[in-house]
């Protein structure tokens, strides 16, 4: 039975104290078992989303795509990650008894890795569900062997390190997706960088967010100062360089360096 001081205040006090470093700020419910009242609870609480919106069962991606009007306590699609030998198990089953748990066509034993491939493909937030890393049981349903993990972070770093896909955990995506929408469109001014509603933004989403900054000319680095903290921007290209700025800080004023 649910009790939010066992399930939301316990659970993260002993996260925690156990976890240097971490605010525990995300909720996965189990069973997928949430209400609207949970929901208030968790926001009652100081928690930032939760992972409580349906599966993609209904998707051919199986990634997040849309952020307009996005909301953290109901938009956070994932799917289920299973191997192919478990389906097997399950499509042996009588017929009343089967189910699909991925969208992603097994035949390679590879979901994990379209999963990825999804994510870059359609610039989406892919949210994959495992539930235990292990190569002796028990172990839990939709495990993942060791090897196979370890090959899926390696993926995942080739792709990182190749400047094509971010990893992070949910609460640094939520706040990434929440404060874009929330802070407006930059823009530049005499040199200027500013956010057009950045005074709008709620302050638990503060975060740095990544701005593409294209000049007329061809410096060869640009750096922004935003109060008294100084800011490198990366260049990714002729003309073009990259800041992560957070929008909720302040205005940038740009120099570009020949």
């Amino acid at each position: 039975s649910w009790s939010v001081d066992t399930d939301v205040v316990m659970s993260k006090a002993i996260l925690e104290q156990n976890v240097p470093g971490i605010e525990v700020t995300y909720f996965i419910f189990s069973y997928d078992a949430y209400n609207d009242q949970r929901l208030k609870e968790l926001k009652e609480k100081g928690y930032l989303g939760s992972r409580s919106g349906k599966k993609m069962y209904d998707d051919d991606r199986g990634v997040n795509t849309d952020f307009t009007d996005f909301d953290p306590f109901h938009n956070c699609y994932f799917d289920a990650y299973m191997s192919k030998a478990e389906q097997d198990e399950i499509d042996a089953l009588p017929e009343d008894e089967r189910y699909t748990t991925s969208i992603y066509n097994d035949d390679n034993d590879d979901v994990e890795i379209q999963h990825v491939d999804s994510a870059i493909a359609t610039g989406g937030w892919s949210i994959q569900e495992m539930h235990s890393v292990a190569d002796t049981g028990p172990w839990g349903w939709g495990h993942i062997s060791v090897a196979k993990y370890r090959a899926l972070l390696d993926y995942v770093k080739e792709k990182v390190d190749a400047g094509v896909l971010w990893m992070a955990g949910p609460t640094a995506v939520i706040k990434y997706i929440m404060i874009k929408n929330q802070c407006g469109e930059p823009a530049v001014t005499n040199n200027i960088l500013s956010f057009s509603s950045a005074d709008a933004v709620d302050p638990k989403y503060a975060t740095p967010i990544s701005v593409v900054i294209t000049t007329t000319g061809n410096p060869a680095a640009i750096t922004g100062q935003q109060n008294r903290t100084t800011l490198q921007a990366r260049k990714i290209g002729k003309n073009s360089f990259i800041l992560d700025v957070n929008p909720t800080s302040g205005d940038i004023a740009l120099t570009l360096h020949k």
